[in-house]
């Protein structure tokens, strides 16, 4: 049975007419190609970039390499770190990063809480 998203991003122009989804264990992310699903278990963090610099700083810390899924570089955009994978930042323009955020910052608490781990 699949499970209705806890967080759905609304397509436009700035996001390629790309759909972002949180569910209570996951994120979605569509892409031309394919759509990306990365587990909780894999996320280190997320932050919101407010500008293109804020977003470059974010995404080269660590020295790990990042991806652009989308007009990120023009756009308030998140910056979601990884913990696996060749690219471990990934930058993406949901419709409300501020809101995407908190929704997935939510979801991964409760899953971590779930699970019993507090990390």
């Amino acid at each position: 049975m699949k499970r209705d998203p806890l967080y759905r991003s609304k397509c436009s122009a700035k996001n390629f007419w790309k759909e972002y989804r949180i569910f209570d264990d996951r994120i979605e992310m569509d892409t031309f190609f394919k759509t990306i699903t990365i587990p909780f278990d894999e996320v280190e963090g997320a932050e919101v970039a407010h500008s293109y610099a804020e977003g470059v700083r974010l995404q080269l810390r660590g020295g790990k390499l990042g991806l652009k899924l989308d007009w990120a570089d023009l756009h308030e955009h998140v910056v979601l770190d990884k913990s696996t994978g060749v690219f471990r930042h990934l930058a993406f323009t949901p419709d409300d990063p501020e809101a995407f955020r908190a929704a997935l910052d939510g979801a991964i608490k409760r899953f971590r809480e779930e699970k019993g781990d507090q990390g």
